[in-house]
């Protein structure tokens, strides 16, 4: 009885979130799995996509929860821009810091520059589409009520009127 109440109330449930150890079941249909360098987001037993960081994962478990297509590709698109830029950056500095000839240097600076600037870009507009997904989220919930999936009783209006 209680490992049915547990599946029925929390692992089912469309609007919960629960971590069981390196995975995270989410809304009764995703599950998220950490591995070395991303996050593998299963939607029922199929790969749906690789974010990099979980809040990506969840966002995009959100977009998705409520059809919002768009939302979830933007959400995917940044993220990897996000990525390529930090490891781009990270390969501008190392050269940076190992070459000799200024022409190099100049150019590697240049470009620097403007991947700091991209990757700028591409952090707001994540953190857009996050917010978003959050947005999305807490719409979806009437009352408080149904965070935990009980009815909202519609007790208000007199019988028989």
């Amino acid at each position: 009885m209680l490992e049915r109440l547990t599946r029925d109330h929390l692992l089912n449930n469309p609007n919960a979130i629960i971590r069981m150890d390196s995975t995270v079941r989410a809304f009764g249909r995703y599950t998220i799995v950490r591995n070395s360098q991303s996050f593998q987001v299963y939607r029922s037993a199929t790969l749906a996509v690789e974010p990099c960081s979980s809040k990506v994962a969840i966002s995009w478990c959100v977009a998705d929860k409520y059809g919002k297509d768009t939302l979830a590709q933007e959400l995917i698109t940044y993220d990897l821009e996000v990525e390529r830029r930090s490891d781009e950056i990270m390969y501008y500095r190392n050269t940076l810091a190992h070459s000799q000839d200024s022409t190099l240097r100049f150019v590697v600076a240049d470009r620097l520059a403007q991947s700091l600037a991209r990757l700028k870009y591409a952090q707001e507009q994540l953190d857009k589409c996050v917010n978003l997904a959050k947005y999305w989220q807490l719409k979806g919930f009437k009352d408080e009520t149904a965070r935990i999936g009980i009815k909202n009783q519609n007790t208000t209006k007199p019988q028989g009127i």
